[in-house]
């Protein structure tokens, strides 16, 4: 009787780790891909997280290599997606970009990170 206990601890124990690491909105992949070469302007910048996201607390900045800012249209989750957030972008020249990101996934709990992508001619 005291290995099934431990068992069922063990199994609950598992459960809940499993769930914990859920709880965060973690960058899936991107359009275009992280560290990707494109031989033309996307029209959008598009994440696809790992669970839903809080448009409210969240947002895509997009910059040259250098640090200078790309004025972009606002950021908004796809209505048909809430795991996908979006960002236009005008037509961009040739050069290297940087895409930082930050969001609350809808259970409030946040994650950050940023990528680079290069557009070739």
């Amino acid at each position: 009787m005291q290995w099934f206990a431990l068992w069922l601890l063990a199994v609950i124990t598992a459960g809940l780790s499993a769930a914990a690491a859920r709880a965060h909105a973690f960058l899936d992949h991107a359009v275009p891909p992280v560290g990707s070469t494109v031989s033309a302007s996307p029209p959008e910048i598009r994440l696809y997280f790992s669970e839903a996201i809080e448009p409210r607390f969240s947002g895509i900045e997009l910059t040259s290599i250098d640090g200078r800012p790309v004025k972009t249209g606002p950021s908004t989750v796809d209505p048909r997606d809430q795991m996908q957030f979006v960002l236009p972008v005008p037509a961009l020249p040739s050069g290297r970009y940087k895409v930082t990101w930050h969001v609350v996934s809808v259970d409030t709990h946040p994650t950050q990170g940023d990528f680079t992508f290069e557009i070739k001619p």
